[in-house]
């Protein structure tokens, strides 16, 4: 964890942290590549608006890179 205080299992988004040295990856061996979906919760009535949308465009692209 990037505050130092225990070992933690974390999605790709950390790869910038691994990178950079702010986070070290332990058991690089046996590091499963597991894949599950994420869900954008939100309420929708007639149409989205223009944050929600936005928001929903930034993490489709977020989860590509």
């Amino acid at each position: 964890m990037r505050c130092g205080a225990g070992i933690v299992c974390l999605s790709d988004f950390t790869q910038q942290d691994i990178k950079a040295g702010r986070l070290v990856q332990l058991f690089t061996t046996t590091t499963l590549k597991i894949e599950q979906p994420i869900n954008i919760v939100y309420y929708r009535n007639k149409e989205l608006s223009k944050r929600v949308s936005s928001f929903i465009e930034f993490m489709k692209q977020a989860v590509k890179s």
